[in-house]
């Protein structure tokens, strides 16, 4: 229940406090007496508030009780904020009273005081007008009941004829229906008998999963080919009746051809579509029943589960689900539209608002259609612009219109439905971002984390949680995916549009955000609550007027894009603050920055700052600084002390650092990523922090060569007694090659390690020696050769490895084949391509690798001999042309897949046994694309092929 869900969040929350308020109390050593008494009062009282929540939400209307549940959560951010200001240094309310000498406790007891008078009235709460205002305000989904499919039992379902009549007006339909009919009728190939084939079509709600899925088992040619059909839908099953599904089949079996079950198949030809998949456990539950005879039978899978759609086709095929164009949109908005309408081209542009915030999801067009069809020909250009305004409403439930009542259950479910508080929290966060933008995953989680949303649980860290949280966001079709990593990790994600429609409006409620967007503000109504977190993108000197009329001392994440500047100092509890692309951020604005003491993120990558003022040792709390693709070319010392600066991104020379500095990168630094540092011959202080700095595990590194240098690699002598040197005023390149060795091995390893520079990454290679821990190795820059087989046989942690710019031939890159531990390569040319020759991988060659990465202007000539590569599932081919220059022709001599072969420049495709992907470049030509199509029909595992995204 949706009452539910809510108090498990604020619970969460409230756990969350609490364990700081516990935190403080035994932490406490010189507030005694009343204070840590009243630490301990509030920590009683929020629990037992909690649990009346808990217990009391089936007893108040949903309004109502989300007006309760709003007010705890902001009494827990409240006294979350009071905790965190008794530990971090100048952040207590009393930290002036105690600079002049005067004692801070009786300011804490005030709002001790405070905290117990609110907490008591909500333990006491009434409804109030502030609740009875919100009544109507938002339900949140006021639908209820399943979502009707075409195959459920005693469902309302249009005969068959009418159905085909009606297939003639779905758009976009013509060109999936082909794909999966061809999946369903592939003929045996190779001498491989047809088994049991399982068809997955995955996608996000209100794509067309199911119609697509209805026109296919409907279409006359799969009625006369599979005589024995069935069709269930399997979101009411969720594991309490294991059989619960596999009954529902064979009643279908039964209707359809008399008395027919799955016991009677094992000689027949049968289809059978599950519609809605969601749970992984009905699956396990039903797929041994079904016979694995040579008759070509089928089943399709309709779900918007990832990970779901591949476990079902193991051995078969996932069709991922696309919206549909942009001309599409509006040939589905039309066909849904009387003819009567007066059409216009000010209708038009008044509609292409809309239709960009529906991002080609079918359902949602049809929603916003049969709205504004009951216009009819009265409909104006007004009409559009309200729709467009309230379209968020809409979705919600805010504006409870009928039209929208499917998309709106769809949206509803896929927010309710989540695990706990946590995975509710990550989605809401990513309305702080503008429609269109690409989130970087991992600077989302750390600001998830310092602003104190995500907390570790039992068996994962902060991090770790986090993470998972959004593999499930992505794995669930609520996020798209973007940019594919190392190890299928998602680097890049985005929400769509509509997506993002019921986000913001879910997050303006729950007084999660606030937005200006091109001088608009969410919310539009006052509210009784503070301003939590603020993000202003594509505004001008209104959208500055509108900040600065906000009460801003209680926000906790800014964020600012393509707009003027706020006043920081008012923003004195800001925990995040993201001011990626911003202009104007002087001395001045840097200045009021570093007054934010409960400051713990902090990007300014791509603005305009140039300067780090050395003020910025104010900030204590700092955990991650990146300054990125900005001006600033150098580090002053205070910010490589920062006690608790975890991760540093930029392109800067580092300070001397004095041999007193190790102590502090021994004991108290918590530098964990340095990514990077410039430098030259003189490399200053970054050996200083790779000899000692404990915590440091990723390193990126820019060698700018100054002057001519004999000493090319280094010597163990000369850097032993320049180490022992109370002033190393100089140090040379061998010095911070063998203060990288020192992080080959123990409990100071360093995890990965980048170095863009040809001369410092040829001495890297030239030491490189097991034992390395090193797991990930990135040189970008001219290399005259690799180390040797024995070498590199000898490397088993090494898993990553990527080679950019290296103008090494394809013989020199082939003793690569001998990492024995190897999970991911990635080789990259920006000119003329790979040099020369075949890329040829002999048997047993790559025995682990899993992802293989081309990118270059042209692809050198593949060959895969049999035995190679037997861990491979994904071919990743980012290169336009082929090395290959013949054309393709028949060739009578060689079958059809070996011509396709030759002509695309890989041989041996289906010698790879576990390949399930192939991606290719976003502007590869649609024959190549088709001609990589028909060989992937043939490779046994039907890997899936797509470009990749722009």
């Amino acid at each position: 229940m949706k009452g539910v869900a809510e108090a498990a969040q604020v619970a969460h929350l409230v756990s969350y406090v609490l364990s700081k308020v516990r935190w403080a109390i035994e932490e406490d050593r010189k507030r005694k007496g009343k204070l840590k008494n009243g630490l301990a009062f509030i920590k009683g009282e929020m629990e037992l508030v909690t649990a009346q929540v808990a217990d009391n939400e089936e007893n108040l209307e949903d309004a109502t009780q989300e007006t309760r549940i709003l007010q705890l959560q902001e009494l827990a951010y409240d006294i979350e904020d009071f905790i965190e200001g008794l530990s971090v240094p100048g952040g207590g309310s009393g930290f002036i009273l105690t600079a002049m000498g005067m004692d801070s406790r009786p300011r804490e007891l005030d709002r001790i005081d405070y905290f117990k008078e609110n907490i008591e009235r909500l333990r006491k709460w009434q409804p109030t007008a502030i609740a009875s205002c919100q009544q109507h305000i938002f339900r949140g989904s006021t639908d209820h009941g399943a979502a009707s499919s075409p195959g459920t039992s005693g469902s309302s379902e249009p005969p068959l004829h009418t159905r085909c009549r009606q297939e003639s007006k779905l758009v976009g339909i013509a060109k999936p229906k082909e794909e999966i009919l061809q999946l369903l009728s592939t003929a045996a190939s190779g001498g491989r008998q047809q088994q049991l084939r399982v068809v997955s079509i995955v996608g996000r709600r209100g794509l067309g999963k199911t119609t697509l899925a209805r026109v296919v088992y409907e279409d006359p040619a799969v009625v006369e080919q599979f005589t024995h059909r069935a069709w269930v839908v399997a979101s009411g099953c969720k594991g309490a009746d294991p059989q619960a599904l596999l009954n529902r089949i064979h009643r279908d079996f039964q209707r359809g051809t008399a008395g027919t079950t799955t016991t009677d198949l094992p000689d027949k030809r049968y289809l059978v579509v599950i519609d809605d998949l969601q749970q992984a456990d009905v699956w396990n539950d039903i797929q041994h029943a079904f016979p694995q005879n040579d008759t070509n039978s089928r089943i399709i899978v309709t779900t918007r589960v990832r990970s779901l759609a591949d476990a079902c086709s193991s051995g078969g095929y996932v069709y991922e689900m696309q919206g549909i164009g942009e001309a599409e949109s509006e040939s589905l908005f039309w066909g849904r539209m009387s003819n009567r309408l007066n059409r216009s081209n000010a209708l038009d542009d008044g509609l292409q608002s809309i239709l960009q915030k529906c991002d080609g999801l079918p359902l949602a067009v049809i929603s916003v259609a049969n709205h504004l069809q009951g216009q009819g020909h009265n409909m104006l250009v007004h009409d559009c612009k309200h729709v467009d305004q309230a379209l968020g409403n809409y979705l919600t439930g805010t504006d409870a219109t009928r039209a929208f009542q499917k998309i709106r259950r769809a949206l509803a479910e896929c927010y309710d439905n989540l695990p706990d508080h946590v995975h509710r929290t990550c989605l809401l966060s990513t309305s702080m971002f503008p429609k269109g933008h690409q989130i970087n995953r991992k600077s989302l989680v750390r600001k998830l984390i310092a602003e104190g949303l995500v907390v570790p649980d039992v068996r994962l860290e902060k991090e770790d949680v986090a993470h998972h949280c959004l593999n499930k966001l992505i794995d669930h079709n609520i996020i798209d995916p973007i940019l594919i990593g190392v190890n299928s990790m998602v680097k890049r994600c985005q929400v769509h549009g509509i997506m993002l429609e019921f986000t913001v409006h879910k997050s303006v409620y729950k007084n999660f955000v606030t937005l200006i967007h091109n001088d608009d503000h969410l919310p539009k109504r006052r509210t009784p609550y503070p301003i939590r977190r603020l993000s202003i993108h594509y505004g001008t000197t209104e959208s500055t007027r509108l900040a600065r009329e906000m009460e801003l001392s209680f926000i906790r994440w800014l964020m600012i894009r393509s707009s003027d500047l706020i006043d920081f100092k008012a923003c004195r509890l800001l925990r995040v603050l993201d001011l990626e692309g911003c202009k104007g951020l002087g001395k001045g604005a840097i200045g009021d920055i570093c007054e934010l003491l409960f400051l713990k993120y902090l990007s300014l990558r791509g603005s305009d700052v140039n300067k780090i003022t050395k003020k910025v040792k104010k900030l204590q709390c700092l955990e991650t600084l990146d300054i990125r693709e900005t001006q600033v070319k150098s580090l002053p010392i205070e910010i490589i002390m920062l006690p608790r600066l975890v991760y540093l991104f930029g392109q800067f020379e580092l300070p001397h650092l004095p041999n007193e500095t190790g102590t502090f990168f021994s004991e108290d630094s918590s530098l964990h990523t340095l990514a990077g540092v410039v430098i030259n011959n003189d490399c200053c202080g970054l050996e200083q922090i790779m000899v000692h700095a404990r915590n440091l595990k990723k390193v990126k590194i820019w060698y700018k060569k100054t002057t001519p240098s004999n000493n090319s690699t280094f010597q163990y002598k000369s850097f032993r007694k320049k180490m022992n040197s109370q002033k190393p005023d100089k140090m040379d390149k061998s010095l911070l090659l063998s203060s990288i060795e020192e992080r080959f091995t123990g409990k100071k390893a360093l995890e990965s390690i980048s170095i863009d520079s040809s001369d410092l990454a040829k001495d890297f290679l030239s030491f490189l020696k097991a034992p390395c821990a090193i797991r990930s190795i990135k040189l970008q820059g001219l290399l005259g050769c690799l180390p040797d087989s024995v070498t590199l046989s000898r490397l088993r942690l090494l898993n990553e490895l990527h080679l950019v710019s290296t103008g090494l031939g394809c013989e020199a890159l082939s003793v690569l084949q001998i990492l024995p531990c190897l999970v991911y390569l990635n080789l990259v040319e920006s000119s003329d391509g790979l040099w020369g020759g075949d890329f040829i991988v002999q048997c047993d060659g790559f025995p682990s690798l899993q992802r293989l990465r081309f990118q270059a202007p042209k692809l050198p000539k593949v060959d895969i001999k049999q035995g190679a590569l037997r861990l491979l599932t994904s071919l990743q081919l980012f290169c336009l042309e082929s090395s290959v220059t013949m054309s393709y022709f028949p060739f009578p001599l060689i079958s059809e897949t070996t011509q396709l072969e030759l002509w695309l420049g890989v041989i041996g495709i289906s010698r790879l046994e576990h390949l399930n992907e192939v991606l290719l470049h976003s502007s590869l030509g649609d024959a190549k694309v088709q001609a990589w199509k028909r060989i992937a029909m043939e490779h046994k595992n039907l890997p899936h092929v797509r470009k990749q995204s722009k």
